[in-house]
């Protein structure tokens, strides 16, 4: 018997909307005030996918830096702020076939954001696109005690919508946003140039996708 779907539940930095790029500047701009280089792995490996306090924790606890995040979080968020108030579209895009694609899936699934970022910079993008109204739950940074790899924001997701677990499907770009859905018990598609571990498909792109969800 085929297991359907009912849910598909969607990471939003790397997925629906591109914002990688900026986030690896604006950490690497923070953390060279510190003396330190973030490379690409680096980031890959302990900021993507993560809530900004808990990634610059595991960053300064790995490099033996005893001081609190707090300062570099607040700066963090300062710059982070006036470029999503001031110059958002400058460097944040949607991804492509993103409206076709959620405008689609609604008539088949129940859909929701599940985030790592906080509510006021989330509303500040979703609203600025225009996507907000594909999804009747979105789940914020704040709304959880633990951030990814931790399960918690893809199973509150699931709580939300009155979904089972089982039923949902989760679409990331990040390792530690792949291994919070399986841990959540769900399927999880990784999107982008390369397969990421323990996911169960993966595409390159959004036409990818609507593809793929229409044939499972």
């Amino acid at each position: 018997m085929i297991h359907v779907m009912k849910a598909v539940i969607f990471d939003m930095d790397g997925v629906l909307v591109l914002t990688e790029k900026m986030h690896y500047s604006l950490y690497k701009d923070v953390l060279k005030k510190h003396g330190f280089s973030l490379t690409p792995a680096e980031y890959a490996t302990y900021f993507a996918g993560k809530r900004t306090k808990e990634a610059f924790e595991s960053y300064l606890h790995k490099h033996s830096y005893l001081e609190s995040s707090d300062s570099l979080v607040k700066k963090f968020r300062s710059l982070k702020r006036d470029i999503l108030f001031n110059a958002l579209k400058e460097y944040v895009e949607l991804r492509k076939d993103t409206a076709s694609l959620l405008i689609d899936l609604k008539k088949k699934y129940a859909l929701a954001i599940a985030t790592s970022t906080i509510k006021e910079f989330t509303n500040i993008i979703v609203t600025s696109f225009n996507i907000n109204q594909y999804f009747t739950v979105i789940v914020y940074a704040e709304d959880v005690a633990h951030g990814k790899p931790d399960p918690e924001v893809y199973l509150t997701a699931a709580k939300r919508l009155g979904i089972s677990p089982s039923d949902c499907i989760v679409i990331e770009d990040a390792q530690n946003g792949v291994d919070a859905a399986k841990n959540a018990g769900m399927k999880c598609v990784s999107i982008g140039p390369s397969s990421l571990q323990h996911a169960d498909y993966h595409v390159t792109n959004f036409k990818e996708l609507q593809k793929l969800l229409h044939s499972i």
